[in-house]
C-alpha cells in the first residue's frame, strides 16, 4: 500500500483560496529562520483562532516585509494600515503555530517570553529581537560628541539572556536589566565602544 500524504486543515484552506505558504520554513533553525523567529518573538503575535500568526511593523519597514514574504514563500498580501502607519502579514497555519509554541511563544509573550534553548545562543535570533524591540542609535555625551547605543526592551528573561549571550562571546560589560520606566518590562543598554562591539557581533556579514 502506497503512503498517502494528507494536507493539514490550514493547508487545505489555503489551497482552496489560492494562498501559498511554505509551512516548513521554521522546521530547522538556520541563520535565516532564527532571524525571523527573533523578529516574531519581538513584534509578532499568535492566536488560537484560525491559528493566526501576525507580524506588524512600522510602514517604513515595508521593504523588510518583502524579504519576510520571500522567506515564507507566500503570495499573501502585505497589508498597509495607513491610519496606524503600520504594515504587516498575517496567515493561518496549524503547523507554524504549533512550531512557534514549541519555541515558547504564547498569547501573552510580551510579559512572559523566555528565549528557547535552541535560540538563545544564536546571534541571528538576537539580531531579530533587537530589530523588533530594540534600538540602535547614538546619544550626546556632553563635551565628547555622540556615542553609539544599543538598547533592548523586553521581559527580564529576554534581557538577561541577551546579557549572557554577549558575555559568552567575549564582550565584558556591567550592563544588566533594569525596570523600564512606566512599563511592566525591563531594558538593557550598551553604549560607546561596547555598543560598537555588540553591533559588530550581531550585524557583521549578516544575511
Amino acid at each position: 500500500q502506497e503512503d498517502v500524504n494528507y494536507r493539514s486543515r490550514s493547508e487545505a484552506i489555503r489551497v482552496r483560496h489560492g494562498n501559498e505558504l511554505d509551512e516548513t520554513v521554521f522546521d530547522e533553525i538556520t541563520p535565516e529562520s532564527a532571524y525571523w523567529i527573533g523578529l516574531l518573538y519581538a513584534d509578532g503575535h499568535i492566536t488560537e483562532k484560525w491559528y493566526q500568526v501576525d507580524l506588524t511593523l512600522h510602514i517604513d519597514d515595508y521593504k523588510h516585509f518583502e524579504k519576510y514574504k520571500k522567506f515564507l514563500r507566500t503570495n499573501k498580501e502585505i497589508k498597509i494600515r495607513k491610519d496606524e502607519k503600520a504594515c504587516g502579514i498575517e496567515f493561518g497555519s496549524v503547523k507554524i503555530h504549533k512550531r512557534l509554541k514549541e519555541l515558547g511563544f504564547d498569547n501573552h509573550k510580551s510579559f512572559t517570553a523566555i528565549p528557547h534553548e535552541s535560540l538563545k545562543h544564536s546571534r541571528d535570533f538576537w539580531r531579530g529581537v533587537i530589530d523588533g524591540d530594540g534600538h540602535l542609535g547614538a546619544y550626546k555625551w556632553p563635551g565628547r560628541g555622540f556615542r553609539k547605543k544599543i538598547q533592548l526592551c523586553g521581559t527580564y528573561d529576554t534581557c538577561i539572556e541577551l546579557c549572557k549571550f554577549i558575555e559568552d562571546n567575549g564582550i565584558i560589560s556591567k550592563a544588566l536589566p533594569s525596570k523600564a520606566s512606566g512599563r511592566e518590562l525591563y531594558e538593557v543598554s550598551y553604549a560607546s565602544w561596547v555598543a560598537t562591539k555588540v553591533a559588530t557581533l550581531l550585524y557583521k556579514d549578516a544575511i
